[in-house]
């Protein structure tokens, strides 16, 4: 990588170049420039130079008083940090963009929020921040924007079991990401998340064949690419909907394999589903191993799955088995608890969605429909008025030809009779 004004060089940098002085070296880069050096630092993680840039970057933009690129540091510098730092800065991006004119922001702050929330499983805050962005996006006009909040707002609908809702919107946005050339590769990040969502809501909807024809789509394109992470997660849904087609070993060596690297509630969803098997290969203790695992993780991470409600009846009937008292109470006291979190988790979704997405984009599509009906009442209007005055100077002429004839007629037989 370039040296900044040859001085100094971010591959390869020293201690000393890391307490470089900002002035020396702030206005050496355009923007364009460091935008790139930050890029090729984030993909190859390479922190320390990335921390450089972000310095340089802000110091750049606070000079030039420069919000928007204020907000793309600090974009930025939310990589470097946990989730808490994380969202101090997403609120940073919101707060000097409030009342920017840019199409981006201060979506793009909220968005942000949205994906840090998200992560860390606090689905309906993540929510509301997701719909705040959407409806943003949707005052600006920001097409990319309203298809990318848009697919976040589906999945955690799916989540929470409006799956019919979700498939209707990935069914959309899928068909316009097709109608772009090459739009696997162009648009891969987009297309491999669509295709992944697809089959995991026909999973849930019970269509196995369209559940698995989409994540035969991901598994062949990860493979061709070489895309490991996106990879194992197709082999993973793949190996959910094995279970749910009867092919119980095949699924358990996958979900086996793969498992470990997993960690809270994603651990806990295929932990599920490797009880669920174990169960109906006889092995009932296996199988409460496994649920008693998902117990753990939900206590501590208080973030109940729908499958929950099974999975401590399953406990509880087992500690009826064993004569366990306490286990049978302290389940049902979890059962209870955590049924009605996501049962409410779930309603406050549903209303969320409802409230600040259906109905927006319900006026958004009526406003729409409203304009294009005005100006076919104006081009109707235009072609009447056009049609009218082409009528009548259609009967001046006809009337004007006539009285023309006429005196014609009147000319040649007075020229007749003077002749004669």
């Amino acid at each position: 990588m370039l040296a900044l004004s040859g001085m100094v060089s971010i591959s390869g940098y020293s201690q000393d170049n890391l307490e470089m002085s900002n002035e020396k070296v702030t206005t050496k880069l355009s923007y364009e420039e460091i935008h790139d050096l930050e890029y090729e630092s984030l993909i190859d993680e390479d922190t320390a130079a990335l921390g450089l840039l972000i310095k340089i970057h802000l110091r750049k933009a606070s000079l030039e008083k420069n919000n928007i690129e204020k907000a793309r540091a600090f974009y930025y510098k939310t990589t470097l940090e946990k989730t808490s730092p994380a969202l101090v800065y997403a609120d940073s991006i919101i707060k000097i963009t409030k009342q920017s004119t840019h199409p981006n922001y201060p979506a793009i702050g909220y968005a942000l929020k949205g994906h840090l929330h998200y992560e860390s499983g606090n689905f309906q805050v993540a929510l509301t921040n997701y719909l705040k962005a959407y409806n943003l996006a949707l005052t600006k006009n920001n097409v990319d924007q309203q298809r990318e909040f848009g697919l976040a707002i589906a999945a955690i609908r799916n989540l929470y079991g409006q799956h019919y809702a979700a498939i209707e919107l990935y069914n959309k946005y899928l068909k316009l990401l097709k109608n772009e050339d090459n739009f696997e590769t162009t648009h891969y990040d987009d297309y491999t998340l669509l295709i992944f969502n697809l089959s995991l809501t026909h999973l849930r909807l019970q269509s196995i064949d369209s559940a698995r024809f989409y994540a035969n789509q991901g598994i062949k394109l990860t493979s061709t690419l070489r895309d490991e992470s996106n990879f194992q997660d197709f082999i993973l849904l793949d190996a959910q909907i094995n279970y749910y087609d009867g092919a119980y070993n095949k699924a358990r060596d996958t979900l086996l394999k793969y498992s470990d690297s997993l960690d809270g509630t994603s651990r806990a969803i295929k932990l599920y589903y490797l009880g669920k098997i174990e169960d109906r290969l006889n092995n009932k203790n296996i199988s409460i191993k496994y649920f008693k695992e998902i117990d753990s993780i939900v206590t501590e991470t208080g973030d109940p799955f729908s499958e929950v409600k099974d999975v401590y009846h399953e406990l509880i009937l087992n500690s009826i088995d064993q004569d366990d008292k306490h286990a049978q109470i302290e389940y049902i006291g979890k059962l209870i608890t955590y049924d009605s979190l996501y049962s409410t988790k779930q309603e406050n979704v549903i209303n969320a969605a409802m409230t600040s997405y259906d109905i927006p984009y319900l006026k958004h599509q009526k406003r729409e429909v409203e304009a294009q009906l005005e100006n076919k009442k104006t081009i109707i209007t235009g072609v009447g008025l056009l049609a009218g005055l082409s009528g009548f100077t259609g009967i001046f002429f006809f009337v004007r030809s006539i009285r023309i004839q006429r005196k014609l007629k009147v000319l040649l037989e007075e020229g007749m009779v003077r002749k004669k």
